[in-house]
């Protein structure tokens, strides 16, 4: 199977060239699932992102209810609360993906999606918890091997602080 690539947003450090294991993510929540696009495109794909995140802010999500997700209700999720912006930066990454051609593989996508931290290990983050995300990182990875962080996105502070 052809490699694929994953945005997400780790709550555990999570930096550029880390590998890992399908069975050990990191905490994260998804930002767009697996998706993929032309070679030719992925580097246009990485620069329109980057200069996206000049616009995107810290994102802050609470904890909320534990769920089933999967196609079987097997796999354990917290869903989260205040997924405003969350919500914003997915649909306007995935007009990024549109315009380049790129094609996403899930179905729970714009309307549909619902950012979640996966139980990893039997671990979460805890109901009525706050998360600050702070970066989003490029995944890649195919249906068994390791995955590779390809790249880092920070997100801007609020002028505030």
């Amino acid at each position: 199977m052809a490699e694929k690539l994953v945005l997400v947003s780790a709550i555990e450090e999570l930096n550029k060239g880390d590998t890992f294991e399908d069975q050990d993510w990191p905490l994260h929540v998804t930002i767009m699932p697996w998706f993929s696009v032309q070679e030719q495109f992925e580097s246009g794909m990485i620069r329109s992102l980057a200069n996206h995140m000049h616009h995107v802010r810290l994102q802050t999500v609470i904890g909320d209810q534990n769920e089933l997700f999967g196609e079987n209700k097997t796999v354990k999720v917290r869903t989260l609360r205040h997924i405003g912006q969350l919500a914003t930066l997915h649909t306007s990454i995935l007009d990024i993906l549109n315009r380049i051609g790129g094609e996403v593989d899930s179905p729970y996508i714009r309307d549909l999606y619902r950012p979640h931290v996966t139980y990893q290990h039997g671990v979460s983050i805890d109901k009525d918890e706050e998360v600050t995300l702070s970066r989003m990182q490029l995944i890649r990875g195919d249906a068994t091997g390791p995955r590779r962080v390809e790249n880092v996105f920070t997100f801007i502070k609020d002028r505030t602080e």
